[in-house]
């Protein structure tokens, strides 16, 4: 009996959910990503599914895994060179994910499950709610701001304007797009 070469490989990938902490109501995605990418490609897929483009770390217990140069402190491991798949090894697994070190949006990533596929692509299944925009000072600003800019008359409405006129006239924060297009670049 001949063997059937046309069988594709199946391959372990992991569903993650990453959801931004101290925003009300909440934002999260979840996506599932190949068990052998390294944290820099999971922080790429963190990166587009939450809008963002900027600095960044993990949190695994004692560990941090993040952009290593020349000038990175010791501790912090690169985050090219462990692949996701050397530190998961069961479901339910949590940690930690810093985003922009000035507005410290802090992440919470559970990883929800480990199925099997053929398709190792980067993928985003679900999401709530639009990510704050870039450089909006963190999240108890960003909610000051809805806050503010859900009611005319609020108070603090003159104080806030450039802040205001930082965000897009069109910015929902209601809306989730589905941003898969871009993870298949």
């Amino acid at each position: 009996m001949a063997r059937d070469l046309t069988v594709e490989k199946r391959m372990k990938i992991f569903q993650f959910k990453v959801s931004l902490d101290h925003v009300e109501p909440p934002v999260w995605r979840r996506f599932v990503i190949s068990s052998d990418a390294t944290f820099g490609e999971l922080s790429d897929v963190i990166q587009i599914v939450m809008g963002w483009t900027n600095l960044h770390e993990f949190f695994l217990g004692a560990e941090h895994i993040g952009m290593k140069d020349e000038d990175s402190p010791a501790e912090v491991k690169n985050e090219n060179r462990i692949r996701l798949s050397s530190i998961f090894k069961t479901e339910k697994m949590h940690f930690r994910y810093l985003y922009d070190f000035g507005d410290d949006w802090k992440h919470s990533i559970v990883l929800e499950k480990i199925p099997t596929s053929s398709d190792e692509s980067p993928r985003c299944l679900a999401g709530k709610r639009n990510c704050p925009p870039e450089d909006c000072g963190g999240p108890h600003q960003y909610m000051e701001v809805l806050a503010v800019r859900k009611h005319p008359k609020h108070p603090r409405r003159k104080e806030m304007s450039e802040l205001l006129a930082w965000f897009d006239p069109e910015f929902n924060p209601e809306q989730f797009k589905q941003l898969n297009a871009r993870l298949a670049t």
